[in-house]
């Protein structure tokens, strides 16, 4: 064995059983297929900041072609009491004239931090939100998905 071999091999023995920094979860004793499984079916967050005007405004709400299921969903920033929603998804009325006030991430306080609203969802998915209210406010609205 030559000199170079043998540093090799000292080197690959110093880093068996440590945290690999491109797959973080294998220093868990997860495989890699198990680390990008985890990764696969993490919750993420897709959020969409619009400004309100008296009527109904219709916000662009796109997930990425990757999201396999819509886990939830939740409002916050300056909206009124009085303001309402439909949620369409896939032409379907999943939420029709919903409280955007019991909704709202700071005043329901659910448990997960949205409000839990299981549907899958595939790239062609559409998701349309009708916002109804009476005055201009900025609105976020949040979709929590894997």
């Amino acid at each position: 064995m030559n000199n170079k071999d043998l540093a090799r091999q000292v080197v690959q023995s110093s880093s068996f059983g440590k945290t690999n920094s491109a797959y973080p979860g294998q220093n868990m004793g997860l495989s890699l297929d198990q680390v990008k499984n985890l990764v696969d079916n993490a919750k993420k967050v897709q959020g969409v900041s619009f400004t309100s005007a008296i009527g109904t405004v219709t916000p662009n709400i796109q997930l990425p072609a990757t999201a396999k299921m819509i886990k939830g969903f939740c409002f916050a920033g300056s909206y009124l009491n009085t303001d309402s929603f439909d949620l369409l998804i896939n032409e379907e009325k999943v939420v029709s004239t919903g409280s955007v006030q019991a909704f709202a991430a700071n005043t329901g306080k659910p448990l997960n931090a949205y409000f839990e609203l299981a549907r899958p969802v595939a790239s062609s998915t559409a998701i349309t939100l009708n916002y109804v209210s009476t005055g201009a406010n900025t609105v976020l609205f949040q979709v929590v998905y894997m």
